[in-house]
């Protein structure tokens, strides 16, 4: 079965769209109605919706100092807390609080509007760039052109535009989106699924947009666009998982989330198909993969690992009497009885439980395994795409991933609310951390062959790393 370009636009995930809600609002509305960002605040309450939040930060976070000191943080938090001013809104509040937030390097660690800015938001229409923009080693490109100007021509590189540079609107991209450890594939997957509502949000919303763009021959030229809005586009929703044949000896599972709540009878129909067809390659694509259920992905894994092994998941007891500000109090408690059920122990007042990673009885794979990452890796498929290579069990194919290979900060991630704005902020309340036998500190997991696919520079017509695939197999692309 011959492949189609792997399409990193098409997987979008449920806190993309959030966090795009929340870019939306930084720089104006389309419509003259009644809306929450309107309301101001005054500086008392501010600092006190700022110190609740930083508080449970500081005291609930399991990874707030893994990879910045404790004085950063501390240095941080204090210096944004004197550019509170009064009469600020919601979203200045917001804008102002992501840059410490960010300086803790962890993506599930981030803030949404309150509800009632939520409802609101869902209801606009905003005008956007009609390019789509991707950033490669920290340059923009066009993508696609959809304005009516013909000469806006696919792999243009912007220079500038209204005047912003595309170093300054990388910079700024990057105050406010959080990311894992020190990994710069995590944040351009995000910014090339969203560029125009970054932009729109962070930099600038002026309905005029005036594009300055370099050629494929160094020449420079000026072009004027008008922003408008996108029409709906329901060919990006994808099936969350498929088993196809790339080969008759080659067998592809596309994983897009482990979200679903049946694809452990997938996985398990799956493994079975893969055994009574004794089918020798196997390639498990995980690209854009955002993540979701760690046991999905413990399950997937126990197919594919020969030998057992564990996943760690560490709390500190002392932020127990903190859950009373916390929502899901009832998935709290569960997670908490689920992990007492495991092997399990308390050193001073840290727990530290111990998920198995235990060989399947039935079907396990012992073929040939193949697993493809990008930026969008991130999660439990990155506990997946970490346990895979570091215990030499698979060939790893595409770009550095999204999460970091050590683990994440995640398990149960209730949402905290300020009492003042409403602004909420996601707190995981876990250390997930993959028991390795080495890995690279604060990076994502490194491919063993490396393809520049990111956001097609390449070919538009073929899958580089499925190429791949195929040329380590000695199998002609077809």
């Amino acid at each position: 079965m011959a492949t189609t370009q792997h399409n990193n636009y098409k997987k979008h995930k449920l806190w993309f769209v959030l966090f795009a809600l929340f870019v939306l609002t930084l720089n104006g509305y389309s419509q003259p109605i009644t809306n929450p960002n309107k309301k101001t605040y005054t500086k008392a309450q501010l600092v006190q919706d700022y110190n609740y939040l930083n508080t449970l930060l500081v005291k609930c976070h399991p990874g707030l100092t893994r990879y910045t000191t404790a004085d950063s943080i501390t240095y941080w938090f204090n210096y944004y807390r004197t550019q509170i001013t009064d009469s600020m809104t919601q979203r200045q509040f917001r804008m102002l609080i992501n840059k410490p937030i960010e300086k803790i390097k962890c993506g599930h660690t981030s803030t949404q509007y309150s509800i009632e800015f939520t409802k609101y938001l869902v209801k606009q229409k905003f005008s956007f760039l009609p390019v789509d923009i991707a950033t490669n080693n920290n340059r923009l490109y066009i993508i696609k052109n959809n304005s009516t100007d013909t000469t806006l021509l696919p792999f243009a590189e912007i220079i500038s535009i209204n005047e912003h540079s595309a170093h300054d609107i990388l910079h700024t991209f990057n105050e406010y989106i959080t990311a894992d450890g020190y990994i710069r594939t995590g944040k351009e997957h995000i910014y090339n699924a969203n560029f125009a509502r970054f932009y729109r949000g962070l930099v600038d919303s002026s309905n005029k947009q005036i594009i300055r763009i370099k050629h494929i021959n160094d020449s420079i030229s000026t072009h004027v666009v008008t922003c408008t809005v996108p029409k709906d586009d329901d060919s990006r929703v994808d099936a969350e998982e498929s088993l196809t044949y790339l080969h008759d000896s080659i067998a592809v599972i596309d994983l897009n989330s482990f979200a679903s709540f049946h694809q452990r009878r997938f996985l398990s129909a799956t493994f079975k198909e893969l055994q009574q067809k004794q089918t020798p390659n196997l390639v498990v694509d995980l690209r854009s993969n955002g993540g979701g259920q760690v046991i999905t992905a413990i399950q997937l894994l126990s197919y594919l690992l020969p030998n057992t092994t564990y996943l760690e998941a560490r709390r500190n007891n002392k932020i127990i009497p903190f859950y009373g500000y916390m929502s899901g109090k009832f998935i709290i408690k569960l997670s908490a009885k689920f992990l007492n059920h495991t092997k399990h122990k308390t050193v001073d007042s840290l727990y530290y439980a111990y998920l198995p990673i235990q060989t399947a009885k039935q079907n396990a794979y012992n073929g040939k395994l193949f697993v493809l990452v990008d930026g969008g890796s991130f999660s439990a498929s990155v506990i997946v795409a970490s346990y895979l290579k570091r215990y030499n069990r698979a060939t790893i194919i595409g770009q550095e991933t999204g999460g970091t290979e050590e683990g994440c900060n995640a398990f149960t991630m209730p949402m905290v609310t300020a009492p003042n704005t409403g602004l909420q902020l996601r707190l995981p309340l876990y250390q997930v951390n993959n028991v390795l036998p080495q890995f690279n500190y604060g990076r994502g997991v490194q491919p063993n062959y490396i393809i520049n696919e990111n956001l097609q520079l390449q070919s538009a017509t073929t899958d580089a790393c499925m190429h791949e695939v195929l040329r380590l197999l000695s199998i002609k692309y077809k």
